[in-house]
């Protein structure tokens, strides 16, 4: 199944990033993304701790405790920076009225012990290869633009999807894998319904392409195959009881890629698994679409993976 694009203003952005990316000293290691960053301003502190409050309490009654947001101990690090400085700032800057509110301190620490269920992968691989950091600008790209902003929020990646007139928009990291296991734990705004949707972009060898894995406010998950053109629906929307929905949601997304098969998960349950040949290799990113609210807004506390390109299976 097939949906056309047929927005100008996407195909721009996706143009201008490339454009953008092309001028750097180092293209295999920045961060790209389909925006042209432009000046940013930071996201209210309210909204943040809200949410984050809100899911602390979520994760201490449910079986979603299962997640830990503890540090990697020394021996894992963060790969080296990129040498090249981060992009400038360009575009529109904020208008008088449009004055930046107080900035934000960030979400409060959650610590939580882990109790994964059986079969999920995060609690069978041991120590992951990577962690983001959002402090360091080298690790993601981010912009803020008319449309959309991806941005790092006190210590973590703030999407907002300020339009609903555009289809997803995404912003890449750097780091190139082939086989891996790939999770990102995400917390929704204060405004999340029906298929108001975020998720992970993977295989990506350019912004151009790429497989995005995305879960709906109102409980459901889909994967696409993006081609420059349009996207190719390889699993149509699908509910799930495994996905906590609405606003101040948390959820942990994942996915086991190896070979031609794509493992889709949500909380470490297993929901689906697609064969598909298109990709083998690329990198990975964050995307998000609001469907039914301007301003819908989702926080990504962690991005970790798992390096299985010498894995058997």
């Amino acid at each position: 199944m097939k949906e056309k694009s047929v927005l100008l203003p996407f195909a721009v952005l996706l143009i201008l990033a490339l454009v953008l990316t092309s001028c750097r000293s180092e293209p295999e290691e920045e961060p790209t993304a389909t925006s042209v960053p432009t000046a940013t301003a930071p996201v209210p502190d309210v909204e943040l701790t809200q949410a984050a409050q809100t899911i602390i309490a979520r994760l201490t009654e449910t079986a979603v405790a299962a997640w830990t947001a503890t540090p990697l101990p020394p021996s894992a690090t963060v790969p080296p920076s990129p040498t090249s400085p981060p992009p400038t700032p360009m575009g529109a800057t904020l208008t008088p009225s449009e004055s930046p509110p107080p900035a934000a301190t960030g979400l409060p620490t959650i610590t939580l012990t882990p109790t994964f269920i059986p079969g999920d992968p995060r609690g069978e691989l041991g120590m992951p290869d990577w962690q983001a950091d959002f402090s360091l600008d080298s690790d993601w790209f981010t912009f803020d633009e008319e449309n959309a902003s991806i941005l790092m929020r006190g210590g973590n990646l703030v999407l907002t999807a300020k339009s609903t007139d555009i289809f997803e928009i995404w912003s890449l990291s750097y780091p190139v894998l082939s086989d891996f296991y790939l999770e990102y734990s995400v917390i929704t705004g204060q405004e999340c319904s029906s298929k108001d949707r975020y998720g992970m972009i993977m295989r990506a060898p350019d912004p151009e392409e790429g497989y995005l894995f995305g879960v709906s406010c109102d409980g459901a998950f889909r994967l696409r195959y993006w081609g420059a053109e349009e996207f190719t629906t390889l699993q149509e929307w699908m509910e799930s009881e495994f996905i906590s929905t609405g606003p101040g949601a948390f959820n942990r997304l994942g996915v086991k890629a190896l070979g031609s098969k794509l493992s889709l998960y949500v909380n470490g349950n297993l929901l689906a698994e697609v064969e598909d040949d298109r990709l083998a290799e690329g990198k990975f990113g964050a995307f998000i679409k609001g469907e039914s609210n301007p301003g819908f807004r989702v926080t990504i506390v962690e991005v970790l993976y798992w390096d299985l390109a010498d894995d058997e299976g």
